[in-house]
């Protein structure tokens, strides 16, 4: 583009991946002035990034030393974000296993802290032992990423196993409660007699069998949980243990 006074170059029409940035720059002057401003790194610098977030069309107003200028302007455009959907929610009992449903059209993989059954499938099943996030990332073929996470969340619940072997071999020795989102929890286990033999108030403890120091004899115990969940839901359950040796 050339008139009186002046004459400028700018770099062509582009177009990027949403969240990316565009290098423009134009020539051949002294102060240049670059809007919309808000989507620029330095409006008024010969180089400037671009980082819109819809198609955009930049005006650069070029400046020489005897004060005659030019506007000249540059497209940029966005290439649709690729598609990529992690599902909906689950909300699920301790132990549970659940099946993912993940959806896109291009390259993706899965990611988590927690484990999967695989990371290029997407469909894997996972089974949570705390409430845990899992994250579908997709790249297409132009290069643009995209991103979706779903939460599978662990209802407030209990593992209560009906029996366990104290004998010392490192198999099954304690009676161990498992669960997860477990806000407060009381345990009380009684022997036939209805002698309390065990307590506790923190569900990482176990019962080894022992009562004040001696092993107890092999027999069916009664146990009683209270708790409270992180959704607030409270609970009493009461069941047997059989001790065996």
């Amino acid at each position: 583009v050339t008139v009186i006074g002046i004459s400028s170059q700018v770099v062509n029409d582009t177009i990027i991946c949403p969240g990316d940035t565009a290098a423009l720059w134009a020539t051949n002057g002294v102060a240049y002035s670059w809007s919309p401003e808000a989507t620029l790194s330095h409006p008024d610098s010969s180089n400037t990034l671009a980082f819109p977030d819809e198609p955009t069309i930049y005006n650069v107003s070029v400046q020489n030393n005897s004060g005659c200028s030019i506007t000249e302007d540059v497209f940029v455009d966005l290439y649709p974000l690729p598609y990529v959907s992690a599902g909906y929610d689950h909300y699920v009992e301790f132990g549970d296993v659940v099946e993912l449903q993940g959806q896109t059209d291009v390259a993706f993989y899965w990611f988590s802290n927690d484990s999967m059954s695989c990371n290029n499938c997407l469909n894997p099943l996972v089974s949570p032992s705390q409430t845990a996030y899992y994250y579908i990332y997709v790249v297409d073929t132009n290069g643009c990423e995209n991103i979706d996470s779903v939460k599978v969340v662990i209802d407030g619940s209990l593992y209560v196993p009906n029996a366990f072997t104290p004998d010392g071999d490192g198999i099954n020795d304690f009676f161990e409660i498992k669960g997860e989102e477990i806000k407060s929890f009381e345990l009380w286990i009684y022997n036939r007699w209805g002698e309390l033999v065990f307590y506790s108030n923190k569900i990482n403890n176990y019962w080894d069998g022992r009562y004040r120091g001696v092993n107890n004899q092999i027999d069916v115990y009664v146990w009683k949980i209270k708790y409270e969940d992180s959704h607030r839901k409270n609970e009493t359950l009461v069941g047997h243990v059989s001790l065996i040796r």
